[in-house]
């Protein structure tokens, strides 16, 4: 329960549809490079050695070993070498639609994606937060409820339907209408604003 609950407080607060939490992702692949001002000081002569070895294994080998017992241990000229994570310099390879961001204990993948429904809902929640910002300025109060009338574009239209029922709820509506046309009728309040620029004119009154 209590993953579930962080996984609900990352979304509201990020804004996304969903959390995961992974050991690894498919598709990242990671480059190790040698970071000689650690190297070199910590083995001195035997640093050009170090260095070619660590150049022939393959960065899984280096990883695993590092990830799994905090180094990556070998033998050279019968002195023992230990590399440890700080002792590498790291460089991802991450595939689209990914984005990286490493923190303390791992990464965080944003999958930066945009599907037709994601761009609706978007238009969506900009629209809500315009009418919210309408009704404050208008005096109304959170328990007042109203009538609203959109007028937007065709495009823009076919996405609001979808999220109609939210929208309305959000707002605090007891009706709301969404068309290409200003309303049949006079409504106290009315409003302009524009989303992603595309114009959006709204009526309003308390019911």
């Amino acid at each position: 329960k209590a993953v579930h609950d962080l996984q609900d407080i990352f979304m509201t607060q990020l804004n996304c549809k969903s959390v995961a939490v992974r050991k690894e992702i498919s598709g990242i692949h990671v480059k190790v490079k040698p970071d000689y001002g650690k190297i070199g000081p910590a083995y001195a002569e035997l640093s050009p050695q170090v260095i070619a070895k660590l150049a022939l294994d393959s960065p899984e080998t280096i990883m695993s070993h590092v990830k799994k017992e905090g180094a990556y241990v070998f033998a050279l000229e019968g002195r023992e070498v230990r590399i440890t994570q700080a002792m590498l310099q790291l460089e991802y390879s991450v595939p689209e639609p990914y984005h990286q961001m490493e923190f303390r204990h791992g990464f965080v993948y944003l999958d930066a994606s945009r599907s037709e429904m994601l761009e609706a809902e978007g238009y969506a929640r900009e629209v809500m937060r315009q009418i919210q910002g309408l009704r404050k300025s208008a005096g109304l109060e959170k328990r007042d409820r109203i009538n609203v009338h959109l007028k937007v574009a065709a495009p823009m239209k076919a996405m609001l339907d979808r999220f109609a029922g939210e929208i309305q709820e959000k707002v605090g509506a007891r009706e709301i209408q969404i068309t290409s046309a200003e309303p049949s009728r006079t409504l106290a309040q009315q409003g302009e604003f524009a989303v992603k620029g595309q114009a959006v004119a709204v009526w309003f009154e308390k019911v």
